[in-house]
């Protein structure tokens, strides 16, 4: 019984001790692979937050449209750092890209709800005014 369980345990830190040499390995191969910077921008973008931008063409209607465009968002160092010349080119262009899309997109939907609220607020306020006590 003695020889099977340190037969076993030898296994078992043999294992043990190859994955620890193994998975630093992988990690910094997949780290610096040549992945494509059109994909990762789009992924990066898709955090940005569009309810924020919906909020301030809301509330700023036109002038909240104009703000989301004249904004240029700056892409996530994390991304870019190590990077060659040519990736960080395609990645920063993307992303602006992609940012300033669904930035104008949310404050336009949210100058259109702001607009038609507005609407419907002097609509109701100018029926009440007409209806006599």
């Amino acid at each position: 019984m003695s020889q099977s369980v340190r037969k076993y345990s030898s296994i078992f830190f043999l294992i043990v001790s190859f994955s620890l040499v193994v998975q630093p390995l992988n990690t910094a191969s997949s780290a610096f692979s040549d992945s494509d910077p059109v994909a990762e921008a789009k992924s990066y973008a898709d955090d940005e937050s569009g309810g924020t931008w919906f909020l301030i063409g809301c509330v700023g209607g036109f002038i909240g449209y104009i703000v989301a465009t004249a904004i240029t968002p700056n892409p996530p160092s994390r991304a870019i750092v190590g990077k060659d010349e040519e990736y960080v080119a395609t990645f920063t262009d993307t992303y602006i890209s992609e940012v300033q899309s669904t930035r104008r997109s949310n404050a336009m939907y949210g100058c259109l709800v702001g607009t038609g609220a507005t609407l419907v607020l002097y609509a109701a306020v100018i029926a009440a005014a007409d209806d006599p006590l």
